[in-house]
């Protein structure tokens, strides 16, 4: 009987704590990889989450040390695991939309990964490549 009571008490503990994680405020990394075009280089885009509520992230780009840079904040919406929106980066005639779930590796490292469409304005055209991201806590 005392087994089954610390083992429902194990469970308990694990299962509340786990989903009323939110993403840490912090320094992240973003790796983009495109699928179309092929021929388009990966981009990576340092960034700085700056608030982690229940519904949104704040999120803005930065220099390698962290301090924040190019772009204003950008907010998520999430759903459970699932984040979508935009993303800032560097180039002002450039957005990226994205896609994702979030996920906690081992020793409180977080990630978001899945797709992104990236809408290029160029001389008055609107071009859209596709990708897939990943977001992670440095």
């Amino acid at each position: 009987m005392m087994n089954k009571i610390l083992f429902v008490f194990v469970i308990l503990f694990f299962t509340s704590s786990c989903s009323k994680k939110k993403p840490p405020i912090g320094n992240y990394v973003g790796i983009f990889k495109y699928e179309y075009p092929t021929s388009k280089p990966e981009l990576t885009v340092w960034y700085k989450i700056t608030e982690s509520e229940k519904d949104y992230l704040l999120i803005s780009t930065t220099d390698y040390a962290g301090n924040s840079s190019y772009g204003g904040d950008t907010l998520y919406k999430k759903n459970k695991k699932k984040i979508e929106g935009r993303v800032p980066i560097y180039d002002p005639f450039s957005s990226l939309t994205i896609s994702g779930v979030r996920k906690y590796k081992l020793f409180g490292k977080y990630s978001i990964t899945g797709t992104f469409i990236e809408t290029i304005y160029q001389g008055g055209n609107q071009y859209q490549y596709l990708g897939t991201f990943e977001i992670y806590s440095r």
